[in-house]
């Protein structure tokens, strides 16, 4: 993986018209670099990842993974990157029709 690699995802997601508020990643050297953050911090979209040693800087989105990984993607085989796309989507829709409902 290379900064550029990490970069071009973000640029790809831009030009499909999607712009996220935030990233999370890990602290690995392309996440890290000049490059990557500086994209970032061009378009607007804030970096969040947990500093070294400090794994619970981002509980949650590292307890929703785990809860996803559980609930979803383990409890099933998927033909493509687009069945998991979809899965993923329609899991978290269903999370949060639950959640207004409570």
């Amino acid at each position: 993986m290379t900064a550029q690699l990490a970069t071009a995802v973000i640029m790809k997601t831009l030009r499909r018209g999607e712009r996220p508020l935030y990233v999370y990643s890990n602290m690995g050297s392309q996440d890290t670099s000049e490059l990557f953050e500086n994209t970032l911090e061009a378009v607007g979209i804030r970096h969040s990842y947990s500093r070294k040693g400090y794994p619970y800087d981002n509980t949650r989105i590292e307890s929703f993974h785990s809860l996803l990984k559980r609930k979803l993607i383990y409890q099933r085989e998927f033909e493509s990157i687009n069945d998991v796309q979809a899965a993923v989507g329609r899991y978290n829709n269903t999370r949060i029709l639950l959640r207004d409902t409570a």
